[in-house]
């Protein structure tokens, strides 16, 4: 069906049918585990280990109360905070917070149907949430920050940071980070104080039909808000191919990003849209509905670095940006 601006709202709506509340629904064979500090009430006293007994459609719930990350996810579960609780992944000197693979596969998902609810997650080397090779992914009411210790601003590089990610030098992949993602979605979370805030990607595969829906990303000092990039991949020897790698009909609605990219001049947009180099794909993706202001670049940036003669096209068309309130937002450097 082809839609007009005025219809987008009805298309997204039909494209991503209750999508984090489907994955929410789980098996009525699955078991609930509990993890609680210091292991009480019989519960596991840590994630880890919580995650290790899991069996693939079970949930985890998590009591208040600080845990040490990284916590590794490899298999179909649900990582939720108990009832009024927001347990705190604490992630200092970690790669990672949470990390959810599938990398094995590449360039296709390895792991699908996990939830992330409810968690504080904070002090990660590099991101405070990545997903990696993964299909229906739904991170819901989170709060990433201060995450990408590894991150130095001066020389724009980020030591150590796993070869997979090939262009991640300047932001240590961000609060949150997709990659080679396909029908997930990020719903409510809070994202601040992060090199930037949400990463989507395609390093180790194509990133796809994912839905990123009423986050606030703030304050995230040296990238963007909200990011679109196709980056070299990182298993392939020869050209870059469409079919196998590129960013591609992801929908980005009702968010509010502001104050990324102050830290350096010029450093990032409210959403910013990127295919820098030979062979990038960047098509089809939908900006609607967003409230993005106060940003170090322009509220929606696009930038478009053509393929010098004889190297792989760029593929950068039919993306639609409509009904976003844009203001206050510095020039395109």
């Amino acid at each position: 069906m082809n839609c007009s601006a005025r219809a987008l709202r009805c298309h997204v709506s039909r494209l991503f049918p209750a999508f984090a509340l489907l994955a929410l629904a789980g098996n009525l064979a699955a078991a609930t585990l509990c993890v609680a500090p210091a292991g009480r009430g019989g519960c596991k006293s840590t994630i880890a280990a919580a995650v290790a007994a899991a069996s693939p459609g079970d949930t985890i719930e998590v009591a208040r109360g600080s845990y040490t990350g990284p916590v590794t996810i490899t298999k179909s579960l649900s990582l939720v905070a108990a009832p009024g609780a927001k347990p705190s992944i604490d992630a200092r000197g970690k790669s990672n917070g949470i990390l959810i693979s599938g990398i094995s596969a590449t360039p296709h998902a390895g792991v699908a149907n996990v939830v992330v609810s409810g968690f504080d997650v904070h002090g990660a080397n590099f991101e405070g949430i990545l997903v990696v090779n993964a299909s229906n992914v739904t991170l819901l009411d989170n709060h990433v920050h201060d995450n990408n210790k590894s991150l130095e601003p001066s020389a724009a590089t980020c030591p150590d940071i796993p070869a997979f990610e090939t262009s991640e030098g300047m932001d240590c992949g961000e609060g949150i980070h997709l990659m080679a993602v396909d029908h997930s979605s990020i719903l409510r979370n809070l994202v601040e104080n992060n090199s930037g805030g949400i990463l989507i990607s395609d390093e180790t595969g194509p990133t796809t039909a994912n839905l990123v829906k009423d986050n606030t990303v703030r304050d995230n000092g040296y990238a963007c808000g909200i990011t679109m990039a196709s980056h070299p991949a990182a298993n392939e020897s020869g050209p870059i191919t469409a079919l196998n790698y590129g960013i591609s009909h992801n929908v980005i609605s009702h968010n509010e990003s502001y104050h990324n990219g102050l830290a350096i001049p010029g450093a990032g947009a409210g959403v910013g849209i990127f295919a820098p180099g030979p062979g990038s794909t960047n098509i089809a993706n939908v900006v609607i509905g967003n409230e993005l202001h106060d940003n170090g670049l322009p509220g929606v940036t696009m930038h478009n670095h053509a393929a010098v003669p004889g190297a792989p096209p760029v593929f950068f068309n039919d993306n639609v940006i409509v009904d976003n309130h844009i203001y206050a937002n510095a020039a395109d450097t």
